[in-house]
């Protein structure tokens, strides 16, 4: 059995950034028909946002096993942030010494743009692999809790 969706890597260059970038705008405009964001490039046909250009970001991806479509060459990819983006602190409770006594700002870890190609959800095992890798990046980045 292939196991080609336990080889996430992180997005290390801005070809990998742009490939992630199309995973995104296949996912949310072409499979969800959600086209409603200020922050698509029609023309390019990409999704970016500001968080992707701050400190602390990471985006993990995983290439498709096999490439029946030349331009979307990934099968998932999720974007993790150490520490969690301050708009995201009040809503997750990150500052509040009641629900997290004794930590800081830099035990957090947030996830979002979690993205797997329609063909590759399910039982497959790229989505739950995906998920544990943006663990265990976080982990790795000092995190103590991973915040979804």
């Amino acid at each position: 059995m292939s196991v080609w969706y336990r080889k996430i890597k992180v997005a290390e260059t801005q070809e990998d950034l742009l490939n992630v970038c199309k995973l995104r705008y296949h996912v949310y405009v072409d499979e969800l028909k959600r086209d409603n964001y200020n922050y698509i490039d029609n023309v390019k046909r990409i999704l970016e946002d500001d968080l992707d250009n701050v400190d602390g970001v990471v985006n993990l991806m995983v290439n498709s096993p096999e490439n029946k479509d030349a331009d979307i060459t990934l099968a998932g990819c999720a974007r993790l942030h150490v520490p969690v983006p301050e708009k995201y602190n009040e809503m997750f409770g990150i500052l509040d010494k009641g629900l997290f006594p004794g930590s800081t700002i830099n035990d957090f870890a947030f996830f979002s743009r979690f993205m797997v190609k329609a063909e590759f959800r399910g039982r497959n095992g790229a989505t739950d692999a995906i998920y544990e890798q943006c663990y265990i990046q976080a982990r790795e980045m000092g995190a103590k809790y991973l915040m979804l």
